[in-house]
C-alpha cells in the first residue's frame, strides 16, 4: 500500500499535535533530566535544587503530578529566583493540557532571569502552547488534535514495523473520533498485514462508509487486496458464521489488548475453517501474549504447511522464538524450585508461567493452583489473576461472586487493573449488587493511576 495516504495527512501535523503528549516531557533537550541552568545565571539554594531534582526523578517513575507540583512549589518557595521549578511546573501543566497554567508559569519564568538556558526554552514553548490553546478553544478542535496525534503515533509505529503498537494507537484514534475514516482504514491495513483477512475487511468496509468521495478509491484499493478465500466448505452449514463470530470476538480482544484471548479465538476459527493463515495469526498472537510454549508448538507444525508463504513465515518465527524458549524454560525451572519452597513471589511467577505457557506447557489448572498459593500469602497481583480465572472459568468453575472478592482484595491493595475490573463488575451487577457510585469511584481510581482502559471507559460514559 502507498502509505502516503496516511503519512502526508498526519506526519506533516505531528509537530504540533504531539506537543501535548507525554513525549514532550522526554525531548532530546533533557526536559526531565538534570537542571539546565547556566552557572552564570543563578546559583540555586541547595535545598531547592535537591527538592527539584527529587521531584523530577519521582515524576519520571510514577507520573504523580500532584506530588510533583507540591514539591516544585516548595522548591520555588525556598528559592523564588530559581527558574527550574517554574519551568518543570509548566511542562507538567502542558502534559495535563492545562495551557493557561503552563503559559502563566513560562511567563513568570521570563521575569526571573534572561541568562539561563531555560529562559530560551520557555520563550520557544510559549508560542507552541498558545497555538495549542487556540486549537483547543472548541471541542472539535481539541478532538481533531487528539485524533491526529494518535494517528501520527499509529502511522509511525506501522511504518516502523510495529503493528501491535500501531493497532493500539489506531484504536485510540478511533475511540477519540469514531466518525473519521482514517483510523479504521489503517486498522484494516494492519490486520491485512497480520493475515487477519476478515477483521481487515470489516475495518476497511467501515472506512469506506466513512471516507469522503475523494478518499474512497484509496480504501477500495486496500479492499481489493483482501484475499477472498473460502472460509469453510459449503456443506458445513453454519460454520462460516461461526468462524466470522470467532474472528469478531478476536478483534474485540485485540482492541482490549487481550492477546491471549485473541489467540484462542483465532485458533478456533482457523481450525474450523481449516485455514493455516489464521492459525499462523493465532500463533503470532500467542507470541505477543508471551505464551511462548503454545506459540512454538503451533509454529513448528505450521512450518510444514502446504501454503508456502505460511510455512516460511512460521519457520522464521519459530527460529526467532528458540532463544526465548530456552531462556523461558530455564527461568521456569528456577522459579519452580523457589515456589516449591513456599516463596510467594515465585509461586505467582510460576502461576503466570503456567497461565501463559512461558517455559512450560500451559495449564490453567496449575496456574490456578499456584495463584491460589500466592494469594493465600497476601500477594495482591495473584488476587487479581485469580479473579480473572474465576470470571472466565479458567482452571476452576466460573464464579463471578468469588471473582469480585478477588478483584476487591487486589483493588484495595492498589492494583489498577483490579480497580477497573471491580468497577465494571459493580457497574454491571456481575457477581455483586449493582452500585454505580462505587463503580465510578473504583474506575476513577484506576484512571488516576494511568490505566488507559479505565480512562477510555470514563470518556465513553461521560454524561451527555
Amino acid at each position: 500500500m502507498d502509505m502516503t495516504v496516511f503519512t502526508e495527512s498526519f506526519r506533516g501535523r505531528a509537530a504540533i499535535v504531539m506537543l501535548a503528549s507525554a513525549a514532550v516531557l522526554a525531548s532530546s533537550s533533557g526536559v526531565f533530566g538534570q537542571s539546565q541552568t547556566a552557572p552564570a545565571a543563578h546559583v540555586p539554594d541547595a535545598r531547592a535544587a535537591a527538592i527539584t531534582s527529587a521531584a523530577l526523578e519521582s515524576y519520571k517513575q510514577n507520573h504523580d503530578e500532584t506530588s510533583a507540583r507540591t514539591a516544585l512549589a516548595k522548591a520555588r518557595q525556598i528559592d523564588p529566583a530559581y527558574p527550574d521549578p517554574l519551568f518543570y511546573l509548566a511542562r507538567i501543566e502542558e502534559e495535563q493540557e492545562n495551557w493557561s497554567a503552563a503559559l502563566d508559569d513560562y511567563q513568570a519564568l521570563l521575569k526571573l532571569d534572561d541568562h539561563s538556558i531555560l529562559f530560551a526554552k520557555a520563550q520557544a514553548r510559549i508560542e507552541d502552547v498558545r497555538r495549542l490553546a487556540e486549537i483547543d478553544k472548541t471541542p472539535e478542535g481539541k478532538r481533531n488534535r487528539k485524533f491526529e496525534g494518535a494517528m501520527a503515533v499509529a502511522v509511525t509505529a506501522f511504518t516502523g514495523g510495529r503493528p501491535n503498537d500501531a493497532a493500539k494507537a489506531a484504536q485510540e484514534a478511533a475511540v477519540i473520533d469514531p466518525q473519521r475514516w482514517e483510523a479504521p482504514a489503517l486498522q484494516g491495513r494492519i490486520f491485512l498485514q497480520l493475515s487477519q483477512d476478515k477483521i481487515a475487511e470489516d475495518y476497511l468496509n467501515k472506512a469506506l462508509a466513512l471516507a469522503p468521495d475523494d478518499k474512497k478509491s484509496a480504501v477500495q484499493a486496500l479492499l481489493a487486496k483482501v484475499p477472498r478465500a473460502q472460509v469453510a466448505p459449503a456443506s458445513d452449514t453454519g460454520t462460516a458464521d461461526e468462524v466470522r463470530n470467532l474472528l469478531i470476538a478476536a478483534q474485540s480482544a485485540v482492541n482490549a489488548k487481550a492477546f491471549d484471548i485473541a489467540a484462542q479465538k483465532t485458533e478456533q476459527a482457523g481450525k474450523l475453517a481449516r485455514r493455516d493463515d489464521l492459525l499462523l495469526s493465532a500463533a503470532i498472537f500467542y507470541t505477543t501474549a508471551q505464551c511462548d510454549a503454545r506459540a512454538a508448538g503451533m509454529l513448528r507444525g505450521l512450518s510444514n504447511s502446504s501454503d508456502q508463504a505460511v510455512a516460511l513465515k512460521a519457520a522464521t518465527e519459530f527460529k526467532a522464538l528458540e532463544p526465548v524458549l530456552a531462556a523461558s524454560s530455564q527461568a521456569f525451572l528456577v522459579a519452580k524450585r523457589l515456589a516449591d519452597q513456599d516463596d510467594p513471589a515465585a509461586e505467582y511467577e510460576v502461576g503466570l508461567d503456567f497461565a501463559m505457557g512461558r517455559g512450560v506447557d500451559p495449564s490453567d489448572a496449575e496456574a490456578f493452583a499456584y495463584f491460589s498459593k500466592a494469594s493465600a500469602k497476601g500477594d495482591p497481583a495473584a488476587d487479581f489473576d485469580l479473579g480473572v480465572m474465576y470470571s472466565a472459568g479458567r482452571g476452576t468453575a466460573r464464579n463471578l461472586a468469588r471473582a469480585v472478592e478477588c478483584f476487591r482484595s487486589a483493588a484495595t491493595a492498589g492494583i489498577a487493573e483490579a480497580q477497573f475490573a471491580l468497577g465494571c463488575a459493580l457497574e454491571d451487577g456481575a457477581g455483586a449488587a449493582k452500585d454505580h457510585a462505587a463503580a465510578i469511584q473504583w474506575i476513577n481510581s484506576a484512571a488516576g493511576q494511568g490505566l488507559q482502559d479505565a480512562r477510555d471507559w470514563l470518556d465513553r460514559h461521560k454524561p451527555a
